[in-house]
């Protein structure tokens, strides 16, 4: 099961970084276990969280979930790596950027009415060989997605070369769960560099990818 909570919270951790919008984030999330194995949709977001902070500057980016098993992730551009922080270890797991194991079958961006903090949003839809995602942005919030053009993982330099815009909405549907996050507040800050430095603590390659 643990597995099953690292790959969500890679995945969708990642794709909402930005380059040129600095500040946070934070995302209301809400959470649906399909499987029939005795984990409740209570106990899956009480793991997940229900709240997340994103922190983002250039190709930086940082996020802080009050989920009982995962605490932080920064991405380090320099490396292409996403190094986690989990509640049960003193040893950070991190992430290949550059590898991503899903298959990619057909994707498009749909015009909808949906409105999040009073951006009207588009929506990219990706259809892969794991599941369906939903990607809701607005043009009126601008990045360059070229900083990312080698972060695979997630499909995350596919969703920002197509949107050039950080996502207000995700939407994940597979056979095991459907998650949502959706932006509660959007804020201008100004960070510093040092606030995404790698903690100095041990470190390991996941073998989830």
């Amino acid at each position: 099961m643990k597995r099953t909570y690292i790959v969500i919270y890679f995945i969708l951790v990642s794709l909402t970084a930005t380059a040129q919008f600095e500040g946070k984030i934070t995302y209301k999330n809400s959470f649906e276990w399909k499987l029939n194995d005795g984990l409740t949709d209570e106990q899956f977001t009480a793991y997940m969280g229900n709240k997340m902070e994103y922190y983002i500057k250039d190709s930086f980016y940082k996020s802080v979930s009050n989920g009982m098993y995962f605490n932080e992730q920064i991405y380090s551009p320099q490396m292409n790596r996403l190094y986690n922080i989990v509640s049960d270890s003193d040893t950070l797991i991190w992430m290949d950027g550059s590898i991503n194991s899903d298959t990619i079958i057909n994707y498009s961006i749909k015009e909808t009415d949906e409105r999040i903090l009073g951006y009207k949003c588009k929506v990219f839809i990706i259809e892969t060989t794991q599941g369906t995602g939903k990607y809701y942005f607005s043009e009126e919030l601008n990045i360059d997605p070229k900083p990312f053009e080698n972060h695979h993982y997630g499909n995350f330099s596919l969703v920002t070369s197509q949107t050039k815009s950080p996502s207000l909405k995700i939407v994940i549907e597979n056979k095991r769960f459907t998650l949502n996050f959706e932006a509660s507040k959007i804020e201008d800050m100004k960070l510093k560099d040092s606030f995404f430095q790698i903690p100095d603590l041990p470190s390991k390659e996941t073998l989830i990818y």
